[in-house]
């Protein structure tokens, strides 16, 4: 049977050779309990205390974490959606990405690094300023000069 209880902390240990994460939950009216934290297979998420732990026994006697949520996040996710999101706190989201149904993929943060290549085949609309570095200086796409043979040209024309 299933029991939901509020996350009271959470603490990485290890277990017979495996890092795993012990969830303390505080099921309301009983004792506290400790459930060992489970998720999908490569996706690192560690509960923030504060939020609701689904848990059930193994048949052993251990607890087992099943899903977590967040009473204080506010849902934007509609049917065929998925939106992924970093917290600060319960309710606070950090960051986001949001995959559409429509096929709109939106990512919302402060600041998004890229450690790769990356194609794009198609448009590429920025609303604020290029710049390309290179070995020695920055160049901004707005105001960047070409060598010419009578000197340098002036800024690009915007528009064209």
């Amino acid at each position: 049977m299933g029991r939901v209880g509020v996350v009271l902390d959470s603490d990485s240990v290890e277990s017979q050779g495996a890092k795993i994460v012990d969830v303390k939950v505080d099921p309301g009216g009983s004792a506290t309990e400790t459930a060992q934290h489970t998720g999908e297979a490569g996706i690192e998420a560690i509960p923030l205390d504060g939020d609701f732990a689904v848990y059930i026994s193994d048949g052993s006697g251990s607890k087992v974490v099943v899903g977590y949520f967040d009473p204080k996040l506010e849902r934007k996710a509609q049917k065929g959606e998925i939106r992924i999101v970093s917290r600060a706190g319960p309710g606070e989201v950090s960051c986001s990405i949001f995959v559409r149904a429509n096929g709109e993929i939106e990512i919302e943060a402060n600041d998004v690094k890229i450690v790769a290549d990356v194609t794009i085949t198609g448009d590429l609309t920025v609303s604020g300023e290029v710049t390309a570095k290179s070995a020695t200086a920055p160049v901004k796409l707005s105001s960047h000069l070409h060598p010419t043979s009578t000197g340098p040209s002036g800024a690009p024309t915007p528009g064209t």
